[in-house]
Formats: structure tokens, C-alpha cells, sequence
């Protein structure tokens, strides 16, 4: 979840600048969708109830 935080925050502070998703994607190396996600998301905990909440359980 650590990694989570400091991914979220490095593409906020990206989207605070100007930048948008694409820019964004090559700057940090991730993928389209996982930008898109951190990049509306109002919060790093947003991102994280999402990405478990869309897991199937076992």
C-alpha cells in the first residue's frame, strides 16, 4: 500500500502541474488505466477500495 500512496501522490503532483495522462504515463513508466485510476481518484485510499473491491474472492 506503500507504494500505492507514492504512486498517487507523484501523479497528483503531475496533474497539479498541468500535465495529463499521457505525459503523465511516460514520465512515470505506468499504464494508461492505472494512471487514469490515480489520476481521478480524490484520494490514495479511493484507489486502494477500488482495486480490492474489483478482486475475486477466492
Amino acid at each position: 500500500m506503500v507504494r500505492t500512496r507514492e504512486r498517487y501522490a507523484k501523479v497528483q503532483a503531475l496533474k497539479a502541474a498541468g500535465k495529463g495522462i499521457k505525459p503523465i504515463m511516460r514520465e512515470l513508466g505506468l499504464a494508461k488505466e492505472t494512471v487514469r485510476r490515480f489520476y481521478r481518484a480524490e484520494t490514495a485510499e479511493d484507489v486502494v477500495a477500488t482495486s480490492v473491491a474489483g478482486r475475486p474472492q477466492a
